[in-house]
Formats: C-alpha cells, sequence, structure tokens
C-alpha cells in the first residue's frame, strides 16, 4: 500500500517518511507545495531586512497575488496580504539531499521512494473556500485568512487518496500553550486509525476528509528513539525547519532549542554546502 505524505524536510515529517520507508518498508509518494501559501499576515519587509540575506530578500515570488480569500462572499476580515517563506529554496534542496542519503544508507528503499513532487499554485474551490470560511467565522476553528492548510485541503480533495500530514504530539508553537486552531480541529476529529472522521455536528470538517495524521501521538523522544533504533537519527540531524533563518544562515532564537535537541544542523548555508 502506497504511503502519500505532505514533506517539508523538516524533523517531523522526514521522521515520517522514514518510517514508511526504513521501519514499514512501504512504497511512498511525497508532496511539496512550492508556492507562497503559508499565509503569514505580518510586517514581512521589516522582517525580512533583519533575519534573510540578499538572495532571499530578491524573491519576489514570496506574495501570494491572488488571495482566494478575497473571492469568497462571506464575510471576513481584511488582512495584509498573505506571504508564504522565503526559505522554500532551502526545504527544496534539503529534501533532495535528505533523499540522497536515505538511498545511500538504506538502498532497498530506491524502489519505495520517488523523487518528491514539487507542486506549483493550483485553484482553490468555492466550495472548499466557502467551508474553511464557515469554520473560520462560524466555528473560530482556523485562522480567517488564506493559510496552508487551506491548499492542503484543496490538494488533498484533488488527489482523490488519504494523504499523511505530519502533526506530532508534542506542542511547538510559538506561545507553548496550545496547537493552532486548524490543527486543534483536526486532532479532536480523529478516529482510531489516526484519519479525520466526518463530523456530522460540523459538516464543514469534510474538507479535511482526506487527511492522516499518523504521528499525532507520537512524540519527538519516541521518534529519536525510533531512529536510533534504525540506524536513521543521523539523517534526521540534517532536517531542517525553521522558515525565518537569521542573515548568516543559522536557525532563529524560536528554534535553537529544537534544533539542540539531537545536535542538527542549525546553518541552512551549511546543509546545501552538504556533500552525500
Amino acid at each position: 500500500m502506497k504511503h502519500n505524505i505532505f514533506w517539508s524536510g523538516g524533523f517531523d515529517s522526514t521522521f515520517l517518511v522514514c518510517k514508511r520507508l526504513i521501519v514499514d518498508e512501504l512504497p511512498i509518494e511525497t508532496y511539496y507545495l512550492n508556492f507562497p501559501c503559508d499565509g503569514y499576515n505580518r510586517d514581512y519587509n521589516k522582517f525580512l531586512s533583519t533575519n534573510f540575506d540578499e538572495s532571499m530578500k530578491k524573491n519576489k515570488s514570496n506574495i501570494l497575488e491572488n488571495d482566494p480569500w478575497d473571492n469568497s462572499d462571506r464575510p471576513f476580515i481584511k488582512s495584509k496580504k498573505s506571504y508564504g517563506r522565503s526559505s522554500r529554496f532551502i526545504e527544496v534542496d534539503v529534501m533532495n539531499k535528505l533523499r540522497e542519503m536515505i538511498l545511500h544508507k538504506f538502498p532497498h528503499t530506491e524502489k519505495l521512494f520517488p523523487e518528491v513532487n514539487l507542486v506549483k499554485e493550483f485553484e482553490i474551490q468555492k466550495d472548499v473556500l466557502d467551508d474553511s470560511k464557515r469554520l473560520a467565522v462560524d466555528y473560530s476553528a482556523r485562522w480567517n485568512r488564506t493559510d496552508q492548510t487551506l491548499y492542503m485541503c484543496q490538494f488533498s480533495l484533488d488527489l482523490d487518496d488519504k494523504i499523511e500530514v505530519s502533526y506530532e504530539a508534542d506542542v511547538s508553537n510559538p506561545d507553548g500553550v496550545t496547537y493552532s486552531l486548524a490543527t486543534q480541529l483536526v486532532r479532536k476529529n480523529l478516529d482510531e486509525n489516526l484519519e479525520v472522521k466526518l463530523n456530522p455536528n460540523m459538516p464543514e470538517v469534510r474538507v479535511y476528509k482526506n487527511w492522516g495524521l499518523p504521528l499525532a501521538k507520537t512524540y519527538r523522544k519516541d521518534m529519536i528513539k525510533t531512529a536510533e533504533q534504525y540506524d536513521f537519527l543521523d539523517i534526521l540531524k540534517y532536517t531542517w525547519s525553521c522558515r525565518f533563518p537569521k542573515e548568516n544562515g543559522d536557525v532563529c532564537d524560536d528554534c535553537i532549542l529544537e534544533v539542540k535537541q539531537i545536535e542538527r544542523v542549525n546553518n541552512y548555508k551549511d546543509l546545501l554546502c552538504m556533500t552525500i
């Protein structure tokens, strides 16, 4: 049975990729949304001037010009333009290098592990947009703007197949208190197989119906133990999760503790120069 996975080159999604390939010995198909779909809403230009080097500042494709949230007939709070992360070029290169590392160390995975699918921008359908709008406005169950989960929902529906999202058991958002609204929503609507189930009291949850969260009850410490047992902890040390690195290439201050957890490489320039 093939497993579809949203992959980013980060710790959790790379652990899932390794688990499926090395532990479960199952074929996978990986997908990466390679366009500005994150939905960041901040003084982005000021942030860029302090955190990114010149090559990243010149990435004009970081603005979602045609924001689908503006095309809905539901009321919404008008916000600034929706931005993606300029670190996409890091993540794409890191995923390619991680794949090389996995194939080199575990040759039997080659037949199970095709190249990552880099997904270009696609249209959000009106029914998905309207249901997402209701989740935001009527239930306060997601952000009231375009974000990555909107595109992940649409992609999973277009795929017409189950796809795995690497939301783990640890609380990892910046405030350290709770999960994001969308993450809370999907976690509350999981069945015994950790797949999103339909909710008759909130039919709009159907936009997540093809999502599975196989790591929803797995903590980072357990991932590390599994990686040690199956000898792929060294691969996880080369993952990249920081979306806003410092200008010199180091991870931001919010990510430094996460990096130190298993002594991950903490500078994207070192990662991109890495040879297999």
